[in-house]
């Protein structure tokens, strides 16, 4: 993790861009979101992210909604 001396920090790069930069190296890059309510496994939540073909995954794994508001 790096910290600039501007404030952005970077998990997996040295040089951050924006205020929080991940990135994945060469394989998939995931945010993952959960809650009491989820649970804290892998098949609950939600994950957006990038993957290694460069496609945008936004994934509602509670097979519930996703809400755009």
């Amino acid at each position: 993790m790096r910290i600039t001396s501007s404030g952005n920090v970077g998990i997996g790069t040295t040089a951050p861009v924006q205020k929080l930069h991940i990135d994945g190296g060469s394989s998939n890059a995931y945010l993952h979101f959960s809650n009491t309510d989820t649970g804290a496994s892998t098949s609950d939540g939600a994950d957006i992210g990038i993957t290694s073909d460069e496609d945008l995954i936004v994934w509602n794994r509670e097979a519930r909604n996703l809400r755009l508001a």
